[in-house]
Formats: structure tokens, sequence, C-alpha cells
């Protein structure tokens, strides 16, 4: 494939809408599709969807409307991920390249047990300060892509996916140590989606003059302590970088799990903490933190 023409996202949230947008004024509207079922799909198709105060022209498409691809994104929740991955199968034909944007450090994994693994282009989103509300989307920075592999057809796909992500002007970044990356991502979101959520704050919280700060970092802590079991250092270098990411966000906005909780919906504390307790007890370590956010978020969740 010399270049990326036609894409189709999984997942219509925050990410999905940002960047499709952004892909979508590059290289048409009719050839960006975001792929739903069929209730979905006749539930939203006369939504408005409004990106900064600009409506968008976005193609929904299900069943048998769904093409194959050259890129196909997964931008979904982490429970509906399997879901996701059948509504996708038509748009994917052996020359398609998969990105997930999910958090975490587990669902490319899961995608590859369904597609070729060569397929797959490892990734990562920072530095976004996105929020949703119905079908309206705000944001100030729209962060950057790391991605990469660990064979040479997922590094060369990389090459194609960063080539499309600068003709699209979304920030990309090839990564030398695409775990190192994924991980990095993931101490950010186990800190400050969680912290955000049980503190029922922002992302001022990271600028350190708020409750909640030593337990942002502390969580963040607990990943590193974790991190060389799996194979990876994260250093206090990547620490202070993160909190130093986080702390020039939007102080007003929030992550996507404190999005959740003002919505009443489920959100990813398996994904994180649920991770989190589930490698320590592996390894025979302790994760405090993580294990008390886990059950203050279980109860925010059994009380909505």
């Amino acid at each position: 494939m010399d270049k990326i023409k036609t894409v189709s996202f999984i997942g219509m949230g925050c990410l999905g809408m940002m960047y499709g947008n952004a892909m979508a004024e590059n290289i048409g509207y009719e050839n960006v599709s975001f792929i739903m079922d069929e209730e979905r799909l006749l539930r939203h198709k006369d939504d408005r969807c409004i990106i900064n105060g600009e409506e968008r022209p976005f193609k929904m498409c299900a069943g048998q409307e769904v093409k194959p691809a050259d890129l196909v994104v997964f931008s979904v929740k982490f429970d509906s991920l399997r879901d996701a991955i059948d509504l996708a199968r038509p748009a994917v034909r052996e020359n398609t390249i998969i990105v997930s944007l999910l958090n975490g450090i587990s669902s490319e994994k899961i995608i590859s047990e369904a597609f070729d693994s060569d397929q797959i282009v490892y990734s990562v989103c920072l530095g976004m300060d996105v929020v949703r509300n119905g079908s309206e989307l705000t944001y100030s920075k729209t962060g950057r892509w790391e991605i990469g592999g660990h064979t040479e057809k997922q590094k060369e796909n990389a090459e194609i996916v960063k080539e499309f992500c600068d003709r699209a002007g979304i920030p990309c970044i090839v990564s030398d140590d695409v775990d190192h990356t994924m991980w990095n991502k993931f101490m950010i979101n186990v800190g400050i989606n969680q912290t955000c959520m049980v503190y029922n704050t922002t992302y001022g919280v990271a600028k350190g003059d708020r409750e909640g700060y030593d337990d942002l970092v502390a969580a963040m802590r607990e990943v590193m302590l974790l991190a060389p079991y799996e194979g990876v250092n994260l250093t206090e270098e990547d620490l202070e970088g993160n909190i130093a990411l986080l702390a020039g966000l939007d102080e007003n906005n929030y992550p996507s799990m404190q999005q959740d909780a003002l919505a009443h919906r489920k959100s990813e504390v398996d994904l994180f903490a649920g991770t989190m307790i589930a490698l320590a007890e592996k390894h025979g370590l302790d994760v405090p933190v993580n294990r008390r956010y886990y059950d203050i978020i279980k109860k925010m969740e059994e009380a909505y």
C-alpha cells in the first residue's frame, strides 16, 4: 500500500470523532466511515456531530454498507472490544492496517487473535484534552500518536500510518521501543483517569496544589514498580515528564473516566486498577493505591 485513502473507525467517542475529523479533512468525509451495529445506527444516524462549534458530516454505516478500508481504527471502550472486532471484520482485507487507540496494554493482543498480527500497528495517544457531551466535542490539544511494531511488517505499516498522520495534521512519532511507549501511557492513565474519578476533579490536579495529587503520583509509581517484571523499564524521568504533560493540559477539562462518572457510565477501572492488581498478584507485589481506587470506583458505579 502506497498511501492510506480510506479509513473506518469502530467507536464514535472522543478519540474517534477528533481523529476521524482530522483524517476526513484530508481525504474527504466520504472516505472516513464510523462502523456500528444496526441498533446504534438507528439511534444516531440523525445526530448533528459538532466539533469545536462546527458541524461535521460524518458517515455512519452498518451491515452490508461496510466496505473494506485501508486503515481500521478501534476507538471503543475496552469492554466493547470483542463486539467491535466482529463489527470490523467486513472492513478488514489482507492489506488493511489496524490501529487500536484503546487505553491499557492488552487490546492489541486481543485484536491479533482475530486478525493477522502483522496488520497491527501498536499505538498510544498522548497529550489530548478532548471532552464529549452528547454529540458535541471540544478540545484544545489533539495530542500525538506514538506508534511502532515488533515485526518488520508492523514497522513498515507504522511508517505508512505516520505518512498519513502527517498529511492529516496529527502529530505522530514512530517509536523504536513501542512497549515502553505503551507502558508509559498506561502509567499516565492509571494515575490521572482514576484520580480524577475518585476525587471528582480535572486535569488541574496534576499541577500539585489540589487534593489527590499525592495519590496521582503514588498510583503512577506503582506502575513503575510493576513494569520491570513485565520487561519494561520506566524511569523517574518518565514519571516527571508525564506529570508535566498532564499539568500542561486544560485544567478545566477532565479525562474519560471522570466523564464516565459524570454520565453514570461504567468506567475502565478493570482495565487500569484491575490490571494492576492482577499483575501485582502474579509477581507477588502490592499496589495499595490501585487496590483502594478499585474498591472506591466499584462502589461509585454500584451507586449509580
